[in-house]
């Protein structure tokens, strides 16, 4: 796992602000999502919602376990096989693992 204490303090704060985020849309009860990264098999509903907060707790978990950016990609695609658009994983995971990026 990324160490750096600048990163890991960073990636908490953003992730609290989305996680806030994620709730003040949920309380607007909406009828239509549009996720802003869609990628195959995604919901224009509430669903939407639902699967965000799991992927962001399923994440969390991930970067716990993971030793490295490709072990983290391995286990988001594990969890997640039809997540789609590679790049952006790829590029997400290099930010929490930024020695071990993975190709």
């Amino acid at each position: 796992m990324n160490t750096d204490k600048g990163s890991r303090q960073g990636h908490a704060a953003a992730r609290e602000n989305w996680l806030k985020t994620i709730d003040q849309i949920a309380a607007l009860k909406p009828s239509v999502v549009i996720p802003g990264h869609e990628g195959p098999g995604a919901t224009r509903n509430w669903l939407s919602i639902e699967f965000m907060k799991k992927y962001i707790a399923d994440w969390d978990a991930n970067v716990v376990r993971s030793k490295d950016a490709v072990a983290m990609k391995a286990n988001v695609l594990r969890q997640y096989p039809g997540l789609g658009m590679e790049f952006t994983l790829t590029d997400r995971v290099a930010t929490y693992f930024p020695a071990t990026a993975a190709k």
